[in-house]
């Protein structure tokens, strides 16, 4: 794990945030923020189908770590996007990105941003006896 040092000892995490910053997972991803042209709502629909199977491809390919819209208050999609790919570089992410069935279409405009995961957790509850397993917010 990288820490930021400067001349500044003042400026400097305690040895306690080291050590804390050293136990993180650290792994590093690029986020796609996607957002909807003027055209966006009158022309999406017919390339939701090829847009939600691309994602389920880079999903497939180990490449999607998380990905989904951004939500108006009544719950409903706005058109913006976020997606968060399992690679290490912008220009990895912009190859890959390159070939969005929406991006493709002039529908939406992207920034690309390096982040490092560190913090966060999942609850999973599987069901050995039904198969089954249920993602849990609390």
């Amino acid at each position: 794990m990288d820490v930021l040092v400067e001349e500044n000892p003042m400026s400097q995490p305690s040895l306690h945030a080291v050590e804390l910053l050293a136990r993180m997972i650290g792994l590093d991803m690029v986020i796609v923020f996607s957002e909807p042209s003027q055209k966006f709502k009158s022309e999406h629909a017919p390339l939701l189908e090829s847009h939600l199977l691309f994602q389920i491809e880079l999903e497939n390919r180990g490449l999607l770590f998380a990905a989904g819209p951004m939500l108006e208050d009544d719950g409903l999609p706005d058109g913006h996007g976020m997606t968060i790919l399992n690679v290490a570089s912008i220009n990895e992410a912009r190859k890959l990105w390159s070939e969005e069935p929406f991006h493709q279409a002039g529908l939406r405009t992207d920034t690309f941003q390096r982040w490092r995961l560190n913090e966060g957790g999942l609850n999973i509850k599987l069901g050995f006896s039904t198969g089954s397993f249920k993602i849990k917010q609390t």
